[in-house]
């Protein structure tokens, strides 16, 4: 006989039920519900009009916290997924090849104008 006995649908749906009353009371949104299984939205869009207008008006200084925003920022999807024996698992979703290249763009964007102020402080 194993030490631990298989759970029902039901009990698996009120665990994973339990786990996330627990991640709405911090923040995070159901996005969809299975019965034993969900995936779970933590944090905000972020607000690209916003970052525009901040852009122009700092002459594009602001492009690279833009870029870094984007791709660190804006919402996480988590699934959460109980399994047959009760064992809450939460997977995050990987960084994507978008937030891969924003970032590579945001490191070239903040390195130019510290090379050229860079060359112009040497003379």
């Amino acid at each position: 006989m194993p030490p631990y006995r298989r759970l029902t649908e039901y009990e698996r749906s009120a665990l994973l039920d339990q786990r996330l009353l627990g991640m709405a009371a911090s923040g995070g949104r159901v996005e969809a519900r299975m019965s034993t299984s969900a995936v779970v939205v933590t944090g905000k869009r972020v607000n690209h009009v916003l970052h525009l207008l901040l852009s122009l008006f700092c002459c594009g200084w602001w492009i690279p916290v833009w870029l870094l925003l984007a791709a660190f920022g804006g919402e996480r999807r988590q699934t959460v997924i109980v399994d047959d024996y009760g064992q809450i698992v939460s997977r995050l979703e990987p960084m994507g090849a978008v937030r891969v290249l924003l970032v590579i763009a945001a490191v070239v964007v903040l390195t130019i104008p510290i090379v050229v102020l860079g060359m112009y402080a040497w003379r």
